[in-house]
């Protein structure tokens, strides 16, 4: 599997803060005098683990993670660099048909692609040449929110509003923190809207539980793909902060479907829960 660096507390779950101690230290081996017992070799038990990490994107789990692995692995990559490097893979299905690539100079930043025939099913996967390829299968799929097991809460309360020129919701979304630390870093609030509704930017408000209004405050927002992402400057233990939003709707929808959102912590982002909400 690789060789990577982890907290003695960090459970099973890899973080994002695995992956970035990881690359640290990748980064210094590759940038610091040569060891013997630290070759390129033992660097390469820790590219295969970071490898093993990255998502069907390119990115790992956070964006902090990706800046630092990324360098790593390109400093990794000039260092293996070799100009008269050829590598033909073949992937063989279930079938027998096969897909070959060819890697070589004129290609070798280029991303080749194919879609699998069967899932789930035996690949072969078949490399010969000189160099060093990444090759990675991805698989794709939808699944229900799972029950609500980390430090983080979240819940939502929906309200309509029918009587106005363009129909809209008032959304209000709870979150708390109940885990082992007294105050977490930076969470990220990631809320999908329904199909159909767009955000009041100007809707966005912050109530709190306590007098203490600077934990939880929303320091950015982000509109991205049919979300909205709200930045929050942390939450203190037992805390609950509710978030109200307002939902408008652009476009009538038949047999609308409940809008999925969660709640992160930026740094752990193995620490997070999930919830749905739809329109009333």
């Amino acid at each position: 599997g690789g060789r990577h660096w982890k907290r003695e507390s960090g459970g099973k779950m890899t973080g994002s803060l695995e992956v970035e101690m990881t690359s640290y230290v990748l980064l210094a081996l590759l940038s610091g005098p040569p060891f013997q017992t630290f070759n390129m070799g033992y660097c390469a038990t820790i590219v295969r683990w970071l490898a093993q990490q990255q998502n069907a994107y390119g990115g790992f789990a956070s964006t902090q993670d990706t800046v630092v692995a990324l360098q790593a692995l390109a400093k990794y990559s000039a260092a293996t660099y070799s100009p008269a490097s050829t590598v033909a893979v073949t992937v063989t299905a279930p079938s027998g048909q096969k897909t070959s690539f060819t890697i070589n100079q004129s290609n070798r930043l280029l991303v080749q692609e194919s879609s699998l025939q069967t899932v789930p099913a035996d690949y072969k996967v078949r490399a010969e040449g000189q160099g060093c390829v990444l090759v990675q299968f991805t698989v794709r799929y939808n699944i229900p929110p799972p029950p609500d097991s980390s430090s983080f809460s979240i819940s939502a309360k929906t309200v309509g509003n029918c009587d106005t020129p363009m129909p809209s919701v008032n959304l209000s979304v709870s979150v708390s923190y109940n885990g082992k630390r007294m105050e977490t870093n930076m969470v990220i609030l990631d809320i999908k809207l329904l199909s159909g509704f767009r955000l009041d930017e100007e809707s966005l408000s912050l109530s709190s539980d306590t007098p203490e209004l600077n934990k939880g405050a929303v320091k950015r927002v982000d509109k991205k793909d049919g979300s909205v992402i709200i930045y929050l400057d942390g939450l203190r233990k037992g805390d609950r902060k509710t978030y109200s939003l307002v939902l408008l709707r652009d476009t009538v929808v038949q047999n609308l479907k409940p809008a999925v959102m969660k709640v992160y912590d930026y740094y752990e982002t193995s620490d997070v829960a999930n919830a749905d909400y739809t329109s009333p």
